[in-house]
């Protein structure tokens, strides 16, 4: 007999909360739990098979730049972050290289020295009587003209001396008179053989004796006369005097050892330097030839030029000890740009090298068989070029042999390169040079703002911000002057060296992912360069200061990557470069005008609105933002 609550035969047995649903049949506790594992475990393993074919997506173009499935990536000219080297559409293109092409041009060959301001005469103004000092009519600091009074010895004691020579002349003249009257008188005896001889002969003596007595006493009183002259103290040369050594009222000597005042000719004036004896022979040739070699000055920190002369003299000897040959410049100095013993930095331009075969010194590089560049070829391939170079001035390097005007070179992005190797460029920056769509896995992964801005996270990986390593390149502008610092479009975020760009350039980091740098623009150079000469583009320098900033900067990043060893994380190498760059503003801010230092101010600030950790690039930097970060 069944119980009350059994269900009636036949009826279907109610399920549990723990039964398994009926088209896996039945299922115990324990069966449930372990199909809820088995679920959880396939799903897993979808996902890592998933990701795993994702991974082996080959990278979108080149522009696009980011990492992901085919087709993920943004369009062309986008400032995607940076994606595995190579990557090109539609299958595994060359490496993304910064190029060049080189030009004809002159190139100074120049040689730098330390030299020393030397006014063309310095002369200590001595008083040459003994006497008390009247007054004193100059200023000190004072340009004074040759002649011009200084001081005023008393003259009393010399002018009664010079009264007292004239009557001493007098008086001898008179007797002088007298002696010659005699004479006459006793030669007109001698005649009527009244007087004798011997008498005539004494008389003549002493008229020759006073003759001789009247001449001394003529020149007792001109003495006096010189000494009354010598009370009023006149400058000797035309110049700047110094600082006054003695007041009026005090008693001078002679012998004073520091006199009244010094005074310098400072206009014109020398700067004596020391050449190395190499140089001599071609200083000398020049000099033969009537040639005037050109000499700038410039100030102990080489960041202005104080005044710009010619090649004066060599000395006649080498000092064996040092082998230096000292040289000496001279400068008009009108403006008083140079003052006496300044020390300053002297530039001098040996020669000048006509139509010379001129390309960035980034892309001479150094190999196992000497100097060499990358040459590329009509179909994108390069092939390494043997060459010598010549003489280098900043960002220019002059070949002597081995590349021919025109001819394109890569200047960065060497590192991946082999013989033969295709390579490809990113295309060209628009003008505003704004951001773009970012490479990633979705749509809008790594947007950038028109400025360049952070890049945006969506998904596993984030694209890199506006202008990315991968992205654009700038504008150049027109060779020839200064070479400038470009932005990199390389995977290595160093900075590519071209001609000076335009006023907008952008250059970002690169994100997080397998073939990708550090986010953030690598070591800071990527989106730093682009940012930097944006700026320098603004300030509208004039050639020569353009060519200073381009030193100060490059100096800058020398400065910050020797101090940094490889394995050196992006963290330490942004603040780095910030520290260096910055002490390069202060560097540059003593070559701008008024308005230029203002301008100067106003983009700093805007720039630390804008954020990215100074010019060096950072995460999400304002000109290029870096990648988004990997989880």
């Amino acid at each position: 007999m069944s119980d009350s609550g059994s269900s009636p035969p036949g009826a279907p047995t109610p399920r549990g909360p723990y039964d398994a649903p009926p088209w896996l049949g039945k299922r115990t506790r324990g069966g449930a739990l372990g199909w809820i594992v088995t679920i959880v475990a396939v799903v897993l393993l979808g996902l890592l098979v998933w990701f795993a074919i994702a991974n082996k997506a080959k990278p979108v173009d080149d522009a696009g730049g980011g990492f992901g499935p085919p087709g993920a990536g943004g369009p062309p000219g986008a400032g995607g972050g940076g994606g595995r080297p190579g990557g090109g559409k539609g299958g595994r293109g060359g490496a993304v290289v910064n190029t060049a092409v080189a030009v004809a041009g002159d190139m100074p060959v120049t040689v730098d020295a330390l030299g020393t301001v030397t006014p063309t005469a310095t002369v200590t103004v001595k008083t040459q009587l003994s006497g008390q000092l009247m007054s004193v009519a100059f200023t000190e600091g004072q340009i004074v003209k040759k002649g011009q009074v200084l001081a005023q010895v008393d003259p009393r004691p010399y002018q009664q001396a010079l009264a007292q020579a004239e009557a001493t002349v007098a008086k001898d003249r008179a007797q002088l008179v007298n002696a010659r009257t005699d004479l006459k008188r006793y030669q007109t005896l001698l005649a009527q053989d009244s007087a004798s001889s011997q008498q005539v002969d004494t008389q003549a003596a002493l008229v020759g004796q006073l003759e001789a007595q009247v001449k001394a006493d003529e020149a007792a009183a001109a003495a006096q006369k010189l000494n009354l002259t010598y009370a009023r103290i006149t400058a000797p040369i035309s110049g700047k005097v110094g600082l006054r050594q003695v007041d009026a009222g005090n008693y001078v000597t002679p012998g004073d050892a520091n006199g009244i005042v010094t005074v310098a000719e400072v206009s014109p004036i020398d700067v004596a330097f020391t050449l190395p004896e190499d140089v001599v022979p071609k200083v000398n040739a020049q000099l033969a030839h009537k040639a005037r070699l050109a000499v700038a000055v410039y100030d102990r920190a080489q960041t202005m030029v104080l005044a710009r002369g010619t090649l004066a003299t060599l000395d006649n000897l080498i000092d064996t000890t040092t082998g230096t040959v000292r040289a000496k410049a001279r400068f008009a100095n009108t403006d008083g740009a140079l003052f006496p013993n300044q020390f300053v930095n002297v530039e001098l331009t040996v020669e000048v090298l006509k139509k010379a075969v001129i390309v960035p010194t980034s892309a001479v590089l150094r190999g196992q068989n000497g100097m060499f560049v990358y040459a590329v070829d009509s179909n994108r391939a390069v092939h390494i070029r043997p060459v010598v170079p010549g003489p280098a001035q900043g960002e220019r390097t002059a070949l002597v042999s081995g590349l021919a005007a025109g001819e394109t070179v890569v200047t960065d992005g060497t590192d991946r390169l082999r013989e033969g190797m295709t390579v490809s460029t990113p295309p060209a920056c628009p003008p505003s040079a704004g951001g773009g769509a970012g490479g990633g896995w979705k749509k809008g992964a790594g947007s950038g703002s028109g400025s360049g801005g952070a890049s945006a996270f969506a998904g596993r990986r984030g694209g890199g911000g506006a202008g990315g390593s991968a992205g654009c390149r700038p504008q150049p502008g027109p060779m020839g002057g200064a070479m400038g610092v470009t932005a990199s479009a390389s995977q290595s975020g160093a900075p590519a060296v071209g001609p000076a760009a335009g006023p907008a350039m952008a250059a970002g980091g690169r994100g997080y992912g397998p073939g990708a740098a550090p986010a953030g623009g690598g070591d800071g150079n990527g989106g730093g360069a682009g940012r930097l000469q944006a700026m320098l583009a603004e300030l509208n320098l004039d050639p020569q200061q353009q060519q200073k900033a381009d030193a100060l900067f490059a100096d800058a990043r020398e400065q910050a990557t020797g101090q940094l060893g490889p394995d050196a994380d992006p963290d330490t190498r942004r603040a780095a470069m910030k520290k260096a760059y910055g002490q390069a503003f202060g560097k540059l801010s003593t070559i701008l005008r008024p308005e230029q230092k203002a301008k100067l101010i106003e983009i700093r600030a805007r720039m630390a609105l804008q954020g990215a950790g100074g010019p060096g690039g950072g995460p999400g930097g304002s000109q290029g933002g870096g990648g988004g970060p990997q989880r």
